[in-house]
């Protein structure tokens, strides 16, 4: 069974990882999850993800029933601007890198998209990537 926190876990440690994870990617780049107690640094990069949800649907019946789980997850890039848009190429082929294909943990990651710019705030150039998941829960009946 794959409930949402699971996948909430299932993700963060993926990202978490201390060999392959955001940190050992970007030991400069701090990554928040959205819900979480941050504080943004000054006058430098970060990034923030967030699990976003879709509708279940219901896609086998019978002993068990299984609910497949569509979602996204979404980082987005906080970049001090006037450095240039270069590094969110970068930011977004290590997220590529560490969720796309992935199905180690019982989600299912499929493509990463590419960067797409979101907003100019103040000083910030805020980018995102999204990589479309699913993930399955069985329930006997």
């Amino acid at each position: 069974m794959t409930t949402m926190a699971q996948v909430n876990a299932q993700v963060r440690s993926l990202m978490n990882d201390s060999v392959t994870g955001w940190l050992a990617r970007h030991p400069d780049v701090p990554l928040m999850y959205t819900g979480d107690d941050f504080d943004p640094p000054d006058q430098s990069n970060w990034a923030r993800l967030t699990l976003l949800g879709a509708g279940a649907q219901q896609v086998e019946f019978g002993l068990y029933n299984r609910y497949r789980r569509p979602g996204i997850v979404r980082v987005q890039f906080w970049l001090v601007a006037g450095l240039g848009s270069g590094l969110v190429y970068d930011y977004a082929d290590s997220v590529k890198l560490i969720l796309e294909g992935d199905t180690s943990t019982g989600v299912r990651f499929f493509a990463t998209g590419l960067p797409t710019e979101e907003a100019i705030e103040g000083t910030w150039h805020r980018w995102r990537v999204d990589t479309n998941f699913d993930a399955d829960e069985l329930r006997q009946v």
